[in-house]
């Protein structure tokens, strides 16, 4: 999937490689959620969850992590250039085109398998609920827009929800390294750092490469890396993970994955 730069394949990737082959165990799942809850929310792409809500009977409300995924003319949809009002327009009715005939095939098999009618937009008829769509993102990088239906809803980032209840002490070593000197440039890939052992080895190592060639100190994060084989300096820190939100105000700099969470965390920063 990474290795795949057109993010229209690389959803279509997601969705043939990772949610076909347990689309019907999500259903079931989905179908248990909605017989013991009287709402269920559930991620934008999850559309098993969306297909046993409307087979249930049960209010369903949909969360997506970045706004720009719905459709208006104040904005443009992602990768594509900002031409302003009446190109987003055309850019939009593109995409929603693209994303019909490439993306809707996988939500409507499982429809009609279950006898219900065929989706007819994959945006507003898959990925948003028609009664509530909470936008997961700060209000002061999301402004409501006017041709927006009444559905969605701005509810501000989820990363911080649980912050108040979140561990916040931090590693000896890492508190030690934080003293040690100026502030660092904290490295992190998050969901998308390579889990498999040979792969993380060679991220980190061009990871340390870089870390080398710019100078300055940095804290890289990856789950494995002592199992890795890699050894801390003076310069570069390594840590499993650590709480952001404790950490990237005392970094010089952050550089992320683009994840919401993260992103949230180190603008707040």
């Amino acid at each position: 999937i990474f290795a795949q730069s057109n993010p229209l394949k690389q959803a279509r990737m997601v969705l043939q490689d990772l949610f076909e082959p347990v689309a019907a165990q999500m259903f079931s799942e989905a179908t248990r959620l909605c017989h013991e809850n009287d709402l269920v929310i559930g991620h934008f792409f999850h559309y098993p969850l969306h297909s046993a809500a409307g087979l249930a009977g049960r209010p369903y409300a949909s969360v997506m992590l970045v706004h720009s995924a719905i459709p208006s003319r104040a904005i443009t949809p992602s990768g594509l250039p900002a031409l302003g009002e009446t190109m987003n327009r055309v850019w939009w009715c593109l995409t929603r085109t693209l994303l019909n005939r490439s993306l809707k095939p996988f939500a409507d098999r499982m429809r009609t398998a279950l006898g219900l009618p065929p989706a007819g937009d994959m945006i507003a008829d898959v990925w948003t609920s028609s009664e509530l769509n909470l936008i997961a993102v700060s209000r002061v990088l999301c402004a409501v827009q006017d041709d927006w239906g009444h559905q969605h809803r701005i509810c501000g980032p989820l990363a911080f929800l649980d912050i108040a209840t979140v561990d916040q002490t931090l590693d000896a070593d890492l508190e030690a390294f934080f003293s040690s000197g100026e502030p660092p440039v904290y490295v992190s890939f998050g969901s998308v750092m390579p889990t498999d052992p040979p792969l993380q080895k060679a991220t980190i190592y061009v990871l340390r490469q870089a870390a080398e060639l710019a100078s300055g100190r940095r804290v890289i994060q990856a789950p494995s890396w002592a199992a890795c084989g890699v050894e801390p300096s003076d310069a570069v820190h390594f840590v499993a993970r650590a709480p952001h939100s404790k950490v990237f105000g005392r970094c010089g700099a952050v550089v992320h994955h683009g994840g919401a969470g993260t992103t949230h965390t180190a603008l707040r920063a």
